[in-house]
């Protein structure tokens, strides 16, 4: 009876017990299940490139950094770098500020658009000084960048250099003429300059530079570009490496006037010749000059209306006179002269 009950007992545990089972399919555990899970992907939420909106307080100024030497005429070039402008890859919202134009008010009135900075007198004194700049704002809709209505201002500064320490004379001027190949402007010398700027002016109109000669010792400059008939004033600067001088505001004054031409000489009665010429453009008169002489010493002139012929008296029979003409021209107070016309001569014979 207890084998009995022993076997029944071994039958029991065996049957509750895992083993192996081995068929085609391989071996496995009967009380296992064999289950394969797929992780998923982690879900990815895509970068937003936020917006650039700059104040327009970011924006640059570039060329005012130094003291600037002021001297009369001078302007200096300066750079504006609106702030936003640098973007070039702007999303929807992006805010950029155009230079406009710039202003030493605050309010903008008496505003300049080009970006240049001068005195036209000159400032001797070193100082600091306010400008504002004025901006208009875009928007980038995101497409394009879009006007808006507001408009701002940025205050910067910049510094006058002190020029009273070494300040050039003033050169003092000599003479003008009118010449074959020009205009003929000269100028007394300036000690330890570098050279001299040459200034010009049409009429009434306002001085510009004609030339820059260099050094301190070269006095008279020959403007061939002047046109006949046209009133110039001239007047001239010193300058020193960097620094310049500043200039007689009123100038010689001149109109240009070619030389006639001298075409005949007739002695038609006893002592008398009759002088021919070509007129001239623009000119008011004429002066005639006649001597012995080659070199004209001892010589006479007289002045003649707006016409191409004169005659001369009281030639001395048997003497060979040389003859010329130059035009001349009164404005203002002011008789300009051409150049003398050739030389031609006669012998009196009557």
């Amino acid at each position: 009876m207890k084998k009995k009950i022993a076997a029944l007992l071994l039958c029991a545990v065996l049957s509750a017990t895992s083993f192996p089972v081995t068929g085609m399919a391989g071996e496995f555990s009967a009380t296992s299940e064999d289950v394969s899970q797929e992780t998923p992907d982690p879900e990815i939420t895509p970068t937003v490139k936020p917006a650039r909106t700059p104040k327009v307080t970011a924006s640059v100024v570039k060329g005012l950094e130094k003291p600037l030497k002021f001297y009369p005429g001078q302007f200096y070039e300066f750079k504006v770098i609106g702030a936003g402008t640098d973007n070039k890859s702007p999303v929807k919202g992006a805010v950029r500020w155009i230079p406009l134009y710039w202003s030493m008010s605050s309010v903008g009135d008496r505003y300049n658009s080009v970006w240049k900075i001068g005195s036209p007198v000159g400032i001797s004194t070193g100082a600091s000084y306010t400008m504002y700049i004025f901006f208009k704002q875009q928007v980038y809709n995101g497409k394009l960048w879009i006007d808006t209505e507001t408009v701002k201002s940025m205050r910067t500064t910049f510094k006058s250099a002190d020029l009273s320490s070494s300040k050039l004379p003033i050169p003092s001027l000599t003479s003008v003429s009118n010449k074959s190949k020009g205009i003929v402007f000269k100028w007394n010398k300036v000690t330890g300059c570098s050279g001299y700027m040459i200034y010009r002016k049409t009429g009434s109109g306002k001085w510009t530079k004609l030339a820059t000669v260099k050094g301190s010792s070269t006095l008279s400059y020959t403007d061939r570009t002047a046109k006949s008939g046209n009133t110039y004033t001239y007047t001239v600067k010193a300058y020193k490496d960097s620094q310049q001088g500043s200039y007689n505001t009123i100038g010689l004054k001149i109109t240009r006037l070619t030389a006639p031409t001298l075409s005949s000489l007739t002695n038609t009665k006893s002592g008398r010749t009759n002088v021919k010429w070509k007129k001239v453009t623009a000119a008011s008169g004429y002066q005639v000059e006649y001597s012995t002489s080659k070199n004209f010493t001892n010589s006479k002139r007289i002045s003649t209306g707006n016409s191409s012929s004169t005659a001369l008296s009281g030639l001395k029979k048997g003497k060979t006179y040389y003859i010329r003409v130059r035009a001349c021209k009164k404005s203002n107070g002011i008789t300009s002269y051409s150049p003398w016309s050739n030389t031609m001569s006669i012998k009196i014979k009557k």
